[in-house]
């Protein structure tokens, strides 16, 4: 039997698609463009380039959740109690990565686990096109305050460029280097 994770479908707003575009590079994908549609084909293993498996898909916001987005964030700056809550829920996800609503990658190697943690920095650092709109929240090797677990490195990133959800939130993504291989739990 055949199972496996396809893609994950992903918004961003409009004039954002050259962003998103480099935050794939930076994150080590091969990056395709269906035209004449506004689609953006992210390929996590570049040297795969099916267009149906192991992709990210980024498409633009439709207009009805441009106009849900542009409600929520006039909500979020004319409420005092809705802009502590959220402050208070994205700080809790930067303190508690690992619990946080996420996606995963995982790098073949410490090598290119840290290369992708590097580029992702230089990509959002000062007077770069990602700067304030993507950040590396925490990187965790076995024994580093924070970690939990023994088996893998693990690096969180935030980004608002692109969503799987609501864009105003933006994304967390983790990347992860697996030190020692997994263990497939036996199905209860």
């Amino acid at each position: 039997m055949l199972q496996r994770i396809t893609h994950s479908e992903c918004i961003y707003a409009p004039g954002d698609g050259e962003l998103v575009k480099e935050l794939f590079v930076a994150l080590g994908f091969a990056v395709t463009k269906v035209e004449p549609y506004p689609y953006i084909i992210a390929h996590v293993d570049p040297d795969v380039m099916d267009v149906m498996s192991n992709v990210i898909y980024a498409s633009e916001l439709t207009e009805m959740q441009q106009a849900f987005e542009k409600t929520l964030q006039a909500t979020l700056a004319s409420s005092q109690e809705f802009r502590e809550a959220t402050d208070n829920w994205e700080n809790d996800f930067r303190d508690d990565p690992q619990r946080s609503v996420h996606f995963g990658f995982q790098y073949e190697s410490r090598d290119s686990f840290q290369a992708t943690i590097d580029r992702l920095r230089e990509a959002s650092g000062p007077g770069k096109p990602l700067e304030g709109r993507l950040l590396v929240t925490g990187v965790y090797f076995p024994g580093d305050d924070g970690s939990i677990t023994d088996t893998m490195a693990q690096g969180f990133v935030w980004t608002d460029v692109m969503a799987s959800g609501i864009l105003t939130f933006g994304q967390h993504l983790e990347l992860q280097w697996h030190i020692e291989p997994s263990v497939v739990p036996t199905p209860a």
